[in-house]
């Protein structure tokens, strides 16, 4: 169930961030905004896997947490961290006025 819920999450995140980026921007920008959040996604599943395989037990730490939604969870989390300091100073420069 929780791995469900994590990529509907990342399924609602990618849809927001893609009409958000075609308002600001346009649709080119949307999609490499959306491409670049698939990368990080799928990098940062691989990377957490393999670490949560290595140093967790095989069956992993509960009936509900097996290893692989325990990737999923690290990933969430590192890319929310990640994703909110990319977005707040992008919004940062992009939302001054420019000009004396």
């Amino acid at each position: 169930m929780i791995p469900v819920l994590i990529f509907y999450l990342h399924i609602l995140g990618g849809v927001l961030v893609l009409s958000y980026q075609y308002q600001q921007e346009n649709i080119k920008e949307a999609f490499m905004t959306l491409v670049f959040l698939a990368v990080i996604f799928t990098v940062a599943w691989t990377i957490a896997g393999f670490l949560v395989h290595f140093f967790a037990p095989d069956r992993g730490l509960a009936s509900w947490l097996d290893n692989d939604s325990l990737s999923l969870l690290i990933t969430t989390c590192l890319e929310a961290i990640l994703y909110a300091v990319y977005f707040r100073d992008k919004k940062r420069t992009t939302g001054q006025p420019t000009g004396a």
